[in-house]
Order: structure tokens, then C-alpha cells, then sequence
């Protein structure tokens, strides 16, 4: 059976302070990047999701009234160490027989560099 490994995450450094908070006081929607491979390996594939505040959320409400998000984490006011933890454990938790039941898996929160 092989376990997902997430390797890296990285965002934008606009949205994250200087003692590694997100940016609470403005309304942010950038994309993530989730370096993902196989436990035990090197290296491994690119996985793109959005993060979004709820300052976001609530002004794009207000603008569209009705909004679809997919493939969107929603955070609060957390440190990017803690939406890695969380993520980290999300992502290392997926197993499968081969690595394409785990590119579905993760397929379910990310888009895969190499999806059509």
C-alpha cells in the first residue's frame, strides 16, 4: 500500500506576516502549491489549490451573492505552520495500491500539474 507524502506548500509571501500569520486584515484568494509524492521516495508531483480568508468569502458574497469555490481551503486567523499541519495531515493520510488512486484522492481538494 503506498501513503501520500507531502513534501512542500508554498503561497504567496504577500499574505503572510513577518511572524508567519496569515494576513487577517485584508481579503486574500491565492493559490497553494502542494508538492506531493510517495512516502519513503524523493521528489514528487504538483498539486494547485486556493486559500481564501473569510474577509474574502464574505466580500465576494456580498458582490456575486452566489459564489462557487472549488478546490478551496477557508481559513480564519491561522499561521501558515498551522494550514500546513492540517494539510500535511489531510494529504498524509491518503493511501492507495498505485499512485494514480492517490492523484484521485488528492484530485478531490487539487488540481494535479498534470491533469488534462
Amino acid at each position: 500500500m503506498l501513503r501520500a507524502d507531502l513534501k512542500g506548500l508554498s503561497i504567496s509571501d504577500d499574505i503572510v506576516s513577518e511572524d508567519g500569520k496569515m494576513c487577517a486584515h485584508t481579503p486574500f484568494n491565492v493559490p497553494v502549491h502542494l508538492t506531493v509524492g510517495i512516502e519513503g521516495s524523493e521528489g514528487g508531483d504538483i498539486f494547485v489549490s486556493s486559500i481564501c480568508n473569510i474577509m474574502w468569502l464574505e466580500r465576494e458574497i456580498t458582490r456575486a451573492r452566489i459564489l462557487i469555490e472549488t478546490k478551496t481551503f477557508i481559513v480564519g486567523n491561522f499561521s501558515l505552520q498551522e494550514i500546513e499541519s492540517v494539510v500535511r495531515e489531510l494529504v498524509n493520510s491518503i493511501t492507495s495500491n498505485d499512485w494514480n488512486g492517490i492523484v484521485a484522492r488528492l484530485s478531490e481538494f487539487s488540481s494535479w500539474e498534470f491533469a488534462n
